[in-house]
């Protein structure tokens, strides 16, 4: 059932006004909760922005790299002695591993949130990082 729905149903069954602000502060509070909005929410917050980053980091490294060699396939680089370095010194490689490194750990933080702290509304997202781990 959603959470609208129980408000809806609690807010039906309140007999005055004081059980009316009790019912809307607990489901202020869960929303909060659920949107990762409380400090015991901080890591997962900020871990998920942090992958956001990387992969638009990721992106525009793997991008750059693109460009370069179809620039160099169509004759756009005159010299193009130094493509072999630039494609060897590219970090697409090192942010992949790091991008991994850090969906696992979100993944594993998730899973102990889900499973040893009962956080059962962080169960699909727990399900979703764990079942696409990149290795």
């Amino acid at each position: 059932q959603s959470l609208g729905m129980q408000l809806d149903e609690r807010l039906e069954a309140a007999d005055n006004l004081n059980e009316m602000i009790a019912v809307h502060r607990s489901y202020i509070g869960t929303i909060y909760d659920h949107s990762f909005q409380t400090d015991d929410s901080k890591p997962f917050r900020e871990g998920v922005i942090r992958l956001l980053n990387l992969v638009h980091i990721v992106r525009d490294e793997w991008n750059s790299n693109v460009l370069y060699v179809e620039m160099d396939a169509r004759g756009d680089i005159e010299d193009n002695s130094m493509i072999g370095d630039f494609i060897a010194n590219a970090q697409v490689g090192m942010l992949e591993t790091t991008y991994c490194k850090c969906h696992q750990q979100l993944a594993e933080l998730l899973n102990r949130e889900v499973y040893a702290k009962r956080k059962m509304h962080l169960a699909a997202l727990a399900d979703a990082f764990s079942y696409n781990v990149p290795y």
